[in-house]
């Protein structure tokens, strides 16, 4: 949520943080949904295992990662933009400077670079 909340523009962000809570809540709920209808693991030693699904529980586990996927399809869709910092490690300082002022909501300043 950090970087979430750094990227977004001002008026979005609180927005863009809370989808960022309700995906993974939705996701959880949906995984323990999912998982209800399983049989419950043998009560004892002389129980069978036979009846359990063996197969089952891997799906549950592997299910968790298809709303992380869309997250992730999502976030990248709706906020493509590079962090600030990673912007100045690759020499690209202009680029970083006008995503914080348009981040923080702050006027452009003129700099000398630009009456030239």
């Amino acid at each position: 949520p950090l970087y979430i909340g750094e990227v977004s523009p001002r008026e979005h962000r609180g927005t863009n943080v809370a989808k960022h809570g309700l995906f993974i809540a939705v996701g959880i709920l949906t995984a323990i949904s999912f998982g209800l209808p399983q049989d419950p693991p043998p009560g004892n030693k002389r129980e069978s295992m036979d009846d359990f699904d063996l197969w089952f529980f891997r799906v549950l586990l592997g299910f968790p990662v298809l709303p992380a996927l869309l997250q992730l399809a999502l976030f990248l869709w709706m906020v493509p933009v590079d962090e600030a910092s990673h912007l100045v490690q690759k020499g690209r300082v202009r680029e970083a400077r006008d995503l914080l002022y348009r981040t923080y909501g702050v006027q452009l300043a003129p700099t000398p670079s630009d009456h030239d």
